[in-house]
């Protein structure tokens, strides 16, 4: 049998003790001209305890879109320069002895997007590669510094260790606040500060089976890290994306996924399932046009917010998969502490290119989760404790699970074991451990998945008459209820019906 739990020294990973970027060294800059704008300036500064001279007004800024090169030297590079030397503190790329660093710098809604492409590339030169054109956001990491354009340059932090105090070459690390709802923009402002008091705790979704080999890794990261932490996974290698109305459960802190255009599944803003994140939540789904608009809940950045997300990152433009931010390294970063501002430094490939982060800079999810600060109630919390308890002893482990089936978590720690009994290629355990979970619970939502992935499991093992079972179960349970869709659409792909010609 393969292990189910990982030897204590792998769990160093989770969480090392980390040096963070602190509320001092972070501007807030927002749309002088929006009283939004403004307004949420405001609010994330009192948050996050950040001094009123760290915040910065650009006037004559339009509310979104697009900014000419010219505009944005004018509009925003040279007030935000003039700003810090009025102030008495400069950017990394600006350095000026014995005053105070910013060293990240975040961007309240009504902001524009990008700096549109204007240069005509030189002949023979592709011209979505040699190009002026980039993410607003992107550009501000190399403010003050002297750099070419026509085309991204090389981020001398990606996959590095150093925190933003140990070196300070020329980027700094930029995010946004902006969802296309004020509620989620409230949600991004107020979430983070109130979680990472307990730690993000939560399921672990990772929807791997894109087009590329090259992305397949760090999708792979993801999932082998939060087996490590003794996370609940729900791994899903199968090429296709969740369909519309699958029964997704609702307490989801981190996914990562590929490769739609467009919004779908249970994230769809057409969603009728009822499906949110968890609070404070990190989540991406990488395409090359995930966030040409962030206000737009069609596309993913949008939809990931706007179902409950803290946290995501996509592209305004086409940045290929090299300029693509690397979820593993992202991941990684987190869970051993890191702020989101440095994690998404150390995993973004590129600046002055494509890339836009959703989220508050400061946040860290995974501060608390060995800090002794977790709610120990919490199931996810107690999973992870006999998960630790158990130490690698497959017995004491499944009797631990047996032992919580009277207990009010019982139905999650069943479905805990199933999913990771799959994950470790058990089949035989995971499919009895479904069953069971499937039992247990109380929600449809909850029954249904776990049946579902039991039918699953059943199908692989050439077990079709009980596969097939128990997709009738999950239709009659499914009737006339939002998850019916989903059912249906997995039944016709198991039982196409014969074309003729």
């Amino acid at each position: 049998m393969r292990p189910l739990l990982t030897v204590c020294a792998l769990l160093m990973l989770w969480v090392l003790p980390a040096a963070a970027l602190e509320p001092g060294q972070v501007a807030v800059v927002y749309n002088a001209g929006s009283a939004y704008s403004r307004e949420c300036a405001a609010l994330y500064a009192r948050t996050r305890g950040i001094p009123n001279e760290q915040c910065v007004g650009l006037a004559g800024l339009p509310s979104q879109g697009e900014l000419s090169r010219n505009q944005y030297h004018t509009l925003v590079e040279e007030p935000l320069m003039r700003s810090a030397y009025e102030r008495g503190w400069c950017w990394p790329a600006a350095q000026v002895y014995g005053k105070k660093h910013m060293l990240a710098m975040v961007l309240m809604p009504d902001m524009p997007l990008r700096i549109r492409r204007e240069a005509t590339p030189p002949p023979g030169v592709r011209a979505d590669v040699a190009t002026d054109s980039a993410c607003l956001d992107s550009e501000l990491m190399m403010l003050g510094a002297r750099y070419p354009l026509g085309g991204p340059l090389k981020n001398p932090f990606y996959k590095k260790e150093a925190d933003l105090n140990d070196e300070r070459p020329e980027v700094m690390s930029v995010c946004r606040i902006e969802a296309p709802s004020s509620a989620a923009v409230r949600r991004m402002i107020l979430d983070p500060a109130e979680v990472e008091k307990r730690g993000l705790w939560g399921w672990v979704v990772v929807d791997q089976g894109g087009p590329y080999k090259e992305g397949e890794e760090m999708f792979r990261r993801v999932a082998e890290l939060s087996k490590r932490g003794n996370l609940p996974l729900i791994h899903e290698e199968s090429g296709s994306v969740f369909c519309e109305a699958y029964p997704l459960p609702q307490r989801v802190a981190v996914y990562f996924g590929w490769y739609t255009e467009f919004a779908a599944g249970p994230f769809a803003p057409s969603d009728r399932t009822g499906f949110r994140f968890a609070p404070g939540a990190v989540a991406g789904h990488l395409h090359s046009f995930s966030a040409t608009s962030v206000k737009d809940p069609k596309r993913w950045v949008g939809a990931l917010l706007e179902h409950g997300a803290a946290v995501t990152v996509g592209n305004t433009a086409e940045p290929f998969l090299a300029g693509c931010m690397d979820f593993g390294v992202f991941y990684t970063a987190l869970v051993r502490g890191k702020t989101v501002a440095e994690a998404a430094l150390a995993a973004t490939p590129f600046v002055s290119w494509h890339g836009v982060v959703l989220g508050d800079p400061l946040y860290r999810p995974f501060i608390a989760i060995n800090s002794g600060k977790a709610p120990a109630q919490d199931p996810f919390v107690r999973w992870r404790t006999l998960c630790l308890r158990s130490a690698g002893n497959a017995s004491a482990f499944r009797q631990g699970v047996d032992a919580s089936a009277s207990e009010p978590h019982g139905a999650l720690f069943a479905e805990f074991y199933a999913w990771a009994n799959a994950e470790a290629k058990q089949p035989r355990i995971a499919i009895d451990y479904f069953e069971k979970a499937a039992a247990l619970h109380t929600d449809n939502r909850d029954s249904i998945r776990c049946i579902l992935a039991a039918a699953a499991l059943l199908r692989s093992e050439k077990q079709t008459s009980r596969a097939d079972s128990h997709l009738g179960t999950c239709l009659r349970l499914s009737a006339s209820s939002p998850f019916e869709t989903a059912v249906r659409h997995i039944h016709a792909l198991w039982h196409p019906k014969p074309t003729h010609k």
